[in-house]
């Protein structure tokens, strides 16, 4: 994570700091890839959440920022680990 000041406040939320909002990854960001399994937990149990809300609540939209957020952290963690499963 970031040292200092964040304009988001800190680590709330993936989606911001692994640009689940449709940005780019924080330069800042630092991704443990020994968290690997936390952050597929953390997506499956937003995808649950998900499955309960109408699509066009915002809750809805914030949690699929989230799954987009865990999804690109997921990605950089296989991209470092040299692989290219799914």
């Amino acid at each position: 994570m970031k040292q200092g000041t964040c304009e988001f406040g800190g680590f709330d939320s993936i989606a911001h700091c692994s640009g689940g909002h449709g940005g780019n990854v924080c330069s800042d960001l630092i991704i443990d890839g020994a968290r690997e399994q936390e952050f597929l937990d953390d997506k499956t149990h937003c995808e649950y959440q998900m499955d309960e809300l109408p699509e066009d609540s915002p809750r809805y939209g914030a949690l699929k920022a989230e799954v987009r957020g865990y999804e690109k952290v997921l990605e950089i963690i296989k991209q470092k680990k040299g692989g290219n499963k799914k």
